[in-house]
């Protein structure tokens, strides 16, 4: 508007042209944002069929008791150390 007015140009022409670019970008604002306010919805529908249409994950399957069929086997029993006195063979 300031560029209009510093080039020469009448304050009555200069405000027309700020008034029709106003509401032209008003126009294409609430377009877009109509626009953009309608894909985020259909994006919203979208995921929550796809989660409705989704059939429940199955239950994890139960522990299996301890020492069951799935069990691991147990470590063997540590024996008591060596004598320390034992004879020594290859030395």
């Amino acid at each position: 508007m300031a560029t209009g007015i510093y080039a020469g140009r009448a304050v009555d022409v200069v405000l027309r042209d700020a008034a029709i670019g106003c509401l032209a970008s008003a126009l294409i604002g609430r377009w877009w944002m109509g626009l953009a306010a309608k894909s985020a919805r259909q994006l919203i529908d979208e995921k929550q069929a796809a989660r409705a249409a989704k059939p429940p994950a199955p239950p994890p399957p139960a522990p299996a008791p301890a020492g069951g069929p799935g069990a691991l086997p147990r470590r063997p029993a540590v024996s008591a150390p060596r004598a320390a006195s034992a004879p020594a063979a290859h030395r």
